[in-house]
């Protein structure tokens, strides 16, 4: 193969695009359309991500690829110029590779024109960039394997239009094909091969951020195998089907066909990928890794998987095989895993059952009614003739997190103990506190303390203990119990509020504590002020019950996490915080008792305070003067060189509510700061570096309600102009060209 020749092809076919007019036509309403769906939403969801964007690219592909490819030899067909341009001297292999390229080339460029939103967006926020070039790769590899496909029916008919529909059509039947209108009814083997036919699962799983080796190899192999059986037909209309270099290629394809699918389904048990995401979100933890590396005996994990789930779970058991062999490999031979289908076998159902994996109903589409299904997706996780089960995986979003701190629970034998102080209106454990309860609780000892009741001191043992949310005075020696047990090497996690806010009358008091002398002493100081934020904040519903709507509340803070040398923020990008106030440090104070301050939390530069008359009315009027970054939260950490090393670090965080179920629930970032917080006090380590696999972008930070409205209409006005203006360039310098008068 000739590559001048082919470039050649390309060059020609490239400018039959330029000198078109529709093709800039069809540019600007593909982008305008796929634009506009995009940032109908993107500003409520908040986050700087351009997942929305590419969830519905492959819809749009499956009407504006055909639309480029239907001409490729049916138009040629149409025109009569087909059987001329196989009397040129070049070969039928370089003229497909010549007009793939080309349409290629015409489809990155449609997808490199999404630029101007990334940019614009990462203004305003902190865009993953890793997780946005998977995201081009992934469209490419998708456009790819349509355009391959395009080209083949192309060269079937002679009709444009029969090619058009027929390859939407086909498009259309390979990308479903995964899902469970279309597995509904096929058995367990056929399911799989259909889910890994599927051209829509293969993209999903490159455009999280993960190139995975085996979808890079199925979108090759796809269209390789495709315009191979276009070289077929273009040797069929030149040769006919009698020649012997017909019939020799016939046999390769096939042959290739066989290779093609038996690498995708072999191929399959061979993970390999490249993480592209900022913080590495694919690849295991140092934590994880630690973990594993410390094993001294046996860990044996048993995936109960029935062989027919639902078609949305398919993404979700390769993952959890793929991480349960990562794990193997990295615990050196302590770890194996087996994988068991309970829906094949009696006596393995019954096994599963006794461990506490959970029978899931599922409800899918079949045959035009809804359906039940009945299935397993658990893990159980043996040591020592000890188990931990997940009864159910439903996503993998935290499921490293979940592993890794259950086999800590197993292998760590000597927990520490993490107390909850109680009797003083403080959040219990039992009650509102119940989700950071059952995550530490796999961890530590959590065990609730109530002062002695004569004494009033606290006597239980504990390495860290947690004040959440104090509604009442302390007695003097409680107040000198807690003092005491930080000169003697215990740490404290304070989370303190200085208003009390009853939300269902929307009424505010003066929280009479007094806890903020205690901590004043050492240097820190919860401010008696309420903060809000301009820039990043919370959404929330309002109205009188028959018309609601949604509207920004300043006073539901979109923290950002502080970058420092401690871990307890690493990965963690926000943390929302309801009705806080701002955390202050007395440097001259911390270093005499030999503490350094280090912050952790804190608002946008937009952030503001209220100091006098509070008001928790979403609609009230925020000022917009003296705006700049609040500290919402600080760690206390010991200065080496002191010889104070002994005193115990501590924590101050001035809101209690962020623990809260409700907001543990909403924002799961919540619960993994607050349990950083409570690692980093009782052991040193942290689960902060193994970040939840279902954000990847920060937050949109607006300084006027005028900026989003900006961004949605200049990325609009940039879908519509650049094609149109590449065009009209395009006409003019032609219509030069036809005017100029050639001398003889």
């Amino acid at each position: 193969m000739n590559l001048n020749k082919v470039l050649n092809v390309s060059k020609k076919e490239i400018l039959s695009y330029l000198d078109n007019p529709s093709s800039y036509v069809v540019l600007f309403v593909f982008h305008f359309i796929w634009q506009f769906l995009f940032f109908r939403n993107v500003f409520l969801v908040g986050e700087t991500s351009l997942k929305a964007l590419f969830e519905i690219m492959p819809w749009f592909m499956l009407v504006l690829i055909p639309a480029i490819t239907m001409g490729s030899f049916s138009k040629e067909k149409e025109d009569g110029t087909l059987e001329l341009l196989f009397t040129h001297p070049i070969k039928e292999i370089e003229i497909i590779a010549g007009k793939f390229i080309s349409s290629l080339l015409f489809i990155v460029f449609a997808l490199l024109l999404t630029l101007p939103i990334a940019f614009s967006l990462n203004l305003f926020g902190s865009l993953d960039w890793g997780v946005y070039f998977s995201q081009i790769i992934g469209g490419i590899l998708f456009s790819s394997a349509l355009i391959a496909l395009g080209i083949f029916i192309s060269s079937l008919f002679s009709g444009q239009i029969v090619s058009l529909l027929l390859t939407i059509f086909a498009g259309f039947l390979l990308s479903i094909s995964g899902t469970e209108l279309i597995t509904i009814s096929l058995s367990g083997p056929l399911v799989n091969i259909f889910e890994r036919l599927s051209l829509l699962t293969h993209f999903d799983s490159i455009s999280k951020g993960s190139i995975d080796l085996r979808d890079v190899w199925y979108f090759v192999s796809f269209t390789l195998l495709f315009l191979g059986l276009t070289y077929l037909q273009s040797l069929k209309m030149k040769y006919g089907v009698n020649k012997i270099k017909y019939i020799s290629y016939q046999t390769a394809i096939i042959l290739f066909t066989g290779i093609m699918i038996l690498s995708n389904i072999v191929g399959d048990r061979i993970p390999g990928r490249i993480d592209l995401t900022k913080n590495q979100v694919y690849t295991l933890s140092q934590t994880t890794t630690k973990t594993l590396s410390g094993l001294d005996d046996i860990v044996k994990m048993t995936l109960y998987s029935s062989g027919q789930l639902p078609a949305q779970y398919a993404p979700v058991v390769r993952e959890t095989k793929d991480l349960l062999r990562d794990y193997k490999t990295e615990s050196k031979g302590n770890l194996e895993f087996e994988i068991k289908d309970p829906s094949a076998d009696a006596d393995v159902e019954k096994e599963a059952q006794a461990d506490g994996v959970q029978q899931i109903q599922f409800n899918v589409i079949g045959q035009e009614e809804f359906q039940l299904k009945n299935g397993y997706l658990g893990l159980v996780i043996s040591y020592g003739g000890a188990k931990e089960v997940i009864p159910f995986i439903q996503d993998v979003s935290d499921l490293e997190y979940q592993l890794t701190s259950l086999i800590k629970k197993l292998t760590n034998p000597n927990k520490q103990t993490v107390g909850f102080l109680a009797g003083h209106g403080e959040h219990s454990i039992n009650y509102d506190l119940r989700y950071l309860n059952q995550e530490l609780s796999k961890l530590y000892n959590v065990v609730e303390i109530t002062p002695d009741e004569e004494t009033k001191a606290i006597t239980q043992p504990f390495s860290t203990l947690v004040i959440v949310g104090p509604t009442e005075a302390y007695d003097g020696e409680t107040l000198a119990s807690i003092e005491s047990a930080l000169t003697n090497g215990k740490n404290v996690l304070f989370m303190l509020d200085r208003n009390l806010i009853d939300s269902q009358n929307m009424t505010i008091s003066l929280n009479p504590n007094n806890l903020f002398d205690l901590i004043s002493e050492y240097g820190v100081e919860v401010k008696q002020n309420m903060i809000y934020d301009l820039g990043a904040n919370l959404t929330v519903r309002a109205g009188d019950g028959v018309a609601n709507y949604l509207l920004p509340y300043p006073l539901w803070i979109r923290s950002f996490t502080v970058t420092s040398n401690l871990p307890i923020t690493n990965k963690l990008s926000n943390v929302d915080i309801p009705w806080g106030s701002s955390v202050i440090t007395n440097s001259d104070i911390l270093s005499q008792n030999g503490y350094s301050a280090v912050s952790l939390l804190s608002t946008s530069e937009y952030g503001g305070e209220i100091e006098k008359t509070y008001s928790l009315d979403p609609s009230q009027t925020f000022a917009s003067e003296n705006l700049g970054k609040r500290d919402m939260a600080v760690a206390l950490d010991l200065v080496q060189q002191s010889p104070q090393s002994s005193k115990g670090k501590m924590i101050v965080i001035g809101d209690s509510d962020i623990a809260s179920d409700q907001f543990v629930q909403q924002s799961p970032q919540n619960l993994s700061f607050v349990m950083n917080s409570v690692s980093w006090l009782t052991e040193g380590d942290v689960f902060a570096d193994i970040k939840s696999k279902d954000r990847f972008g920060g937050t949109l930070v607006f300084q006027s309600e005028d900026q989003p409205t900006s961004i949605r209409f200049i990325n609009l006005a940039i879908a519509a102009v650049l094609p149109l203006l590449i065009g009209a360039t395009r006409y003019l310098r032609r219509s030069k060209l036809k005017n100029k008068v050639y001398a003889r």
